[in-house]
């Protein structure tokens, strides 16, 4: 682009020109000495420029020639096989890494999952009316242990009492205590619970093990166990009397 001076002289009115020139003179004398002047400074404008823009330059070519220095000596470029060796074999590690810590961690849900099934298999009614009426058979087979122990003890005693009897004290005395013993031993058979089933009566529960004492306890459509003096019975209850 080339720059536009006017300078038409000492006029009042401003031309057209003058509007869009880049400088505009009062005088041709002033406009030529504008242009000697921005002439005289171009050139040393253009060599403060050029000094300016070698340096700049220079200072590139440095820094790119120092990057690719640092470039030529980094590790992927003096040894680029070495570095896609290493990192594969890092790939595989992590990958069989991950692979271990997976089936790991499979295998202890499947474990929790199995605990945690067979924790509900135990919470199940038939299986805690199982364990109800295994506990029911073992108390009651311990109660008959007692029993018969007590009554062998009783008539243990009994036996030696009559023989201390018979042998230190006269027949009155001797049938008074074979009466008292023999009362004790009944006592001790009526106190019993299979003497109680033995007389007639007979235990009643549901099948979850409660007894049942009330008509309130077993409605219609329960299914309840009757225990007898030799063995159970099973029914339904179909209506209230």
């Amino acid at each position: 682009r080339i720059p536009v001076v006017t300078g038409i002289g000492h006029d009042t009115d401003v031309s057209l020109s003058d509007g869009v020139a880049d400088v505009h003179a009062h005088t041709p004398t002033q406009a030529a000495r504008t242009i000697i002047e921005h002439w005289s400074r171009a050139a040393d404008d253009v060599d403060r420029l050029a000094i300016v823009l070698r340096r700049d330059l220079r200072r590139t070519m440095e820094a790119a020639r120092t990057s690719l220095i640092q470039v030529r000596r980094h590790e992927a470029f003096r040894r680029p096989e070495e570095l896609v060796e290493r990192r594969r074999r890092d790939l595989d590690f992590a990958t069989s890494a991950f692979s271990n810590a997976l089936e790991r961690h499979r295998r202890r849900q499947g474990d929790r999952l199995a605990r945690v099934r067979d924790q509900l298999r135990q919470l199940e009614p038939a299986a805690q009316l199982r364990r109800q009426r295994t506990t029911l058979d073992t108390l009651s087979r311990r109660l008959d242990g007692v029993r018969q122990k007590l009554v062998a003890s009783v008539r243990h005693r009994l036996t030696r009492e009559q023989a201390r009897l018979a042998a230190n004290a006269p027949s009155r005395q001797i049938a008074a205590r074979r009466s008292q013993l023999q009362a004790a031993q009944r006592t001790l058979e009526t106190l019993s619970p299979l003497a109680v089933l033995a007389r007639g009566y007979s235990i009643t529960t549901t099948v979850d093990g409660r007894v049942v004492q009330r008509q309130a306890d077993a409605p219609p459509g329960t299914t309840i166990e009757t225990r007898l003096a030799d063995g159970t019975l099973k029914s339904r209850v179909e209506a209230e009397g």
